[in-house]
Protein backbone atom coordinates (compact mmCIF):
# COMPACT_ATOMS: atom_id res chain seq x y z
CA UNK A 1 0.00 0.00 0.00
CA UNK A 2 1.41 3.51 -0.72
CA UNK A 3 0.15 6.40 2.27
CA UNK A 4 1.48 9.57 1.44
CA UNK A 5 0.25 13.48 2.35
CA UNK A 6 1.60 17.00 1.86
CA UNK A 7 0.14 20.45 3.24
CA UNK A 8 1.53 23.90 2.34
CA UNK A 9 0.84 27.45 3.61
CA UNK A 10 1.70 30.80 1.84
CA UNK A 11 1.00 33.86 4.17
CA UNK A 12 1.36 37.69 2.43
CA UNK A 13 2.51 40.12 4.64
CA UNK A 14 2.19 43.44 2.23
CA UNK A 15 4.97 42.92 0.04
CA UNK A 16 6.42 39.50 1.52
CA UNK A 17 4.79 36.45 1.49
CA UNK A 18 5.99 33.77 3.63
CA UNK A 19 5.74 30.20 2.32
CA UNK A 20 6.33 26.32 3.81
CA UNK A 21 4.90 23.14 3.05
CA UNK A 22 5.41 19.71 3.96
CA UNK A 23 4.87 16.49 2.18
CA UNK A 24 5.80 12.46 3.26
CA UNK A 25 5.83 9.17 1.21
CA UNK A 26 5.44 5.43 2.49
CA UNK A 27 5.45 2.76 0.57
CA UNK A 28 5.41 -0.57 2.20
CA UNK A 29 4.42 -2.67 -0.67
CA UNK A 30 6.91 -4.04 -3.12
CA UNK A 31 9.21 -1.01 -3.24
CA UNK A 32 9.30 -0.23 1.03
CA UNK A 33 10.35 3.25 0.24
CA UNK A 34 9.97 6.40 3.19
CA UNK A 35 10.20 9.60 1.73
CA UNK A 36 9.78 12.99 3.42
CA UNK A 37 10.61 16.76 2.59
CA UNK A 38 9.41 20.14 3.70
CA UNK A 39 10.42 23.77 2.17
CA UNK A 40 10.23 27.14 3.55
CA UNK A 41 10.20 30.26 1.72
CA UNK A 42 10.13 34.16 1.28
CA UNK A 43 9.04 36.32 -1.29
CA UNK A 44 9.96 40.09 -2.15
CA UNK A 45 7.58 41.58 -4.80
CA UNK A 46 9.26 44.48 -5.72
CA UNK A 47 6.58 45.85 -8.25
CA UNK A 48 3.51 44.25 -9.28
CA UNK A 49 6.09 42.05 -12.12
CA UNK A 50 9.17 41.27 -10.37
CA UNK A 51 10.05 39.81 -7.38
CA UNK A 52 12.61 38.09 -5.27
CA UNK A 53 12.72 34.58 -3.95
CA UNK A 54 14.68 32.16 -1.22
CA UNK A 55 13.69 28.41 -0.65
CA UNK A 56 15.02 26.31 1.74
CA UNK A 57 14.56 22.37 0.82
CA UNK A 58 15.01 19.22 2.72
CA UNK A 59 14.14 15.73 1.09
CA UNK A 60 15.01 12.77 3.55
CA UNK A 61 14.76 9.26 2.42
CA UNK A 62 14.38 7.56 5.63
CA UNK A 63 14.76 3.88 4.53
CA UNK A 64 17.87 4.89 3.38
CA UNK A 65 18.74 7.21 6.02
CA UNK A 66 19.93 9.92 3.46
CA UNK A 67 19.41 13.78 2.96
CA UNK A 68 19.00 16.18 0.45
CA UNK A 69 19.46 19.99 0.90
CA UNK A 70 18.27 22.39 -2.00
CA UNK A 71 18.33 26.25 -1.66
CA UNK A 72 18.00 28.88 -4.12
CA UNK A 73 18.03 32.13 -4.43
CA UNK A 74 16.64 34.07 -7.79
CA UNK A 75 14.35 37.12 -9.15
CA UNK A 76 11.37 36.55 -11.33
CA UNK A 77 10.12 38.93 -14.20
CA UNK A 78 6.84 38.38 -15.58
CA UNK A 79 6.25 39.78 -19.01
Amino acid sequence: YIDSFGYGVSVPFGAVTLNASSSSLKDKGLVNVEHSAYQAGLNYAFSKRTSAYLLINNVKNTTKNTALNINSLGVVHNF
